[in-house]
């Protein structure tokens, strides 16, 4: 007969402890082999391209569809968005949006580049890229940026008043409205500036119950407001209204079928403007102009000698290459002629 002993016992105590180990480890990697089946690591080249996204730290990952798994490339990329924008919310209170296509891959480099100076803007700062080149490029020339790739279909630079120039500002809206409608507030600035100092306590909450801070169009004022650097805090005024421009320029947009100039049937910043002063509940407050200055200062002595800028807008001017061009006549460019470096 078998001798069951305390020896035997410990020994079948020990061997269905480790068979039962042995089980658990093999449904994990059951699992794990199931998820990668339907995401892909950006190394593999049988990825198909879809929507992804980066922040410091976190390893690049493509997503695609298995079988009958489908995943929602809008869905994810709005899900993502706005995880990695809400969280920087936590930590500083809004967050600094800005959306380029190659067309502005130098600029936006120039642009980083005067803005490292400054010891916690880039933390705050989410490039939204809208091609995979320009995507790419950015993270390999800078690991630790918050980039998020939102597929929209050009690299090339779009025709200000165009149907494609309109389709973008609409594009952009979408983006920022599904920001604010999760309440997370946003500072909308533009790669064509130069930041001569600390700008963002002009954007600290206080005591004003403001629902937007808006950058005046022209130095001399009147009846318009730049998006180049908009502050929208995210209170129910504002989504409000921005709600309003969103399907303002869809609507705008169903009157046309072919790309062309459309100027003339508004613009979409003109746009804006008449739906926030027709709005007698939004409270909007001006930046001063002298230290929020637009493009104008480049052709105004005048200007020149008055204000004292913070930030400078590099508009008022046609074509990335002839921003290009005014920025290093001025020494206003911080990169590198061949784009590698910062000056």
């Amino acid at each position: 007969m078998f001798n069951f002993n305390q020896t035997t016992y410990r020994w079948m105590t020990i061997a269905v402890s480790m068979l039962l180990t042995v089980l658990i480890v093999q449904k994990l990697c059951l699992n794990q082999e199931a998820e990668e089946k339907m995401v892909r690591y950006e190394d593999d080249p049988s990825a198909k391209e879809g929507q992804d996204w980066i922040g410091p730290n976190t390893k690049r990952r493509k997503y695609t569809t298995n079988g009958k798994i489908a995943i929602n490339q809008s869905d994810y990329l709005t899900s993502n968005l706005i995880r990695v924008c809400a969280d920087i919310q936590r930590r500083y209170g809004f967050v600094i949006v800005q959306l380029l296509n190659y067309a502005y891959i130098n600029m936006t480099k120039s642009w980083i580049c005067n803005l490292e100076q400054f010891d916690d803007v880039m933390q705050r700062v989410v490039f939204i890229a809208t091609d995979q080149t320009t995507y790419d490029e950015l993270f390999k020339w800078r690991h630790s940026l918050n980039v998020v790739f939102a597929q929209y279909g050009s690299e090339n630079a779009l025709r200000w008043g165009h149907v494609s120039y309109f389709k973008y500002c609409l594009f952009r809206a979408q983006i920022i409205d599904a920001l604010l409608n999760h309440n997370i507030s946003v500072l909308m600035t533009e790669s064509d500036a130069v930041w001569f100092s600390y700008p963002l306590h002009a954007f600290k909450p206080t005591d004003e119950a403001v629902d937007m801070i808006v950058n005046s169009d022209k130095y001399e004022g009147g009846n318009g407001f730049c998006t180049c650097l908009l502050f929208l805090n995210a209170t129910t005024n504002t989504r409000r209204v921005w709600g309003t421009l969103t399907k303002r320029l869809d609507q705008k947009l169903s009157q046309f079928t072919e790309e062309g100039a459309i100027r003339k049937n508004g613009f979409a910043q003109e746009m804006f403007y008449r739906i926030v002063m027709n709005d007698d509940e939004i409270a909007t407050r001006f930046l001063p102009n002298k230290q929020f200055v637009s493009g104008q200062w480049y052709s105004s002595k005048v200007i020149q000698n008055a204000a004292d800028p913070i930030i400078l807008q590099n508009n008022f001017i046609a074509g990335n290459t002839n921003k290009i061009k005014r920025a290093i006549k001025w020494g206003h460019w911080f990169l590198s002629e061949n784009a590698s470096h910062c000056l």
